[in-house]
């Protein structure tokens, strides 16, 4: 795939994380959610959303879909560890979102390219 369509597919998916970030801030703000709950849901979108965007570019590949997943899993993990290094927030369980995140990625990318394999 062209660094473009990694660009556009990249940008809807922060967008959407934006927009769901936002709305679950608002149900806790007003204590709609419990903590626990929060966090399990904003888990849950950031995982979700990855998954979904990295099916996405599985489905438009035309080589390996886990090699599409695992470039885009590791594009998100390297955006992530600047963020950590920037605010100094080394913890142990960002080194567990991040293998999330990459499985997330990564089993996406061989969803959407399964997929493309049974329609064909």
């Amino acid at each position: 795939m062209h660094f473009l369509s990694y660009g556009k597919i990249f940008l809807q998916n922060v967008l959407e994380i934006v927009g769901g970030v936002f709305l679950l801030t608002l149900l806790y703000y007003w204590n709609i959610l419990s903590d626990a709950v929060f966090s399990f849901l904003l888990l849950f979108l950031l995982l979700g959303s990855v998954f979904v965007h990295s099916f996405q570019i599985g489905k438009r590949s035309s080589q390996k879909g886990f090699l599409e997943g695992l470039k885009y899993g590791i594009l998100w993990v390297s955006l992530l560890l600047v963020g950590c290094s920037f605010w100094n927030a080394w913890e142990i369980k960002m080194i567990y979102y991040d293998g999330l995140f990459l499985i997330s990625s990564f089993l996406g990318g061989i969803c959407g390219n399964y997929k493309k394999r049974s329609l064909s």
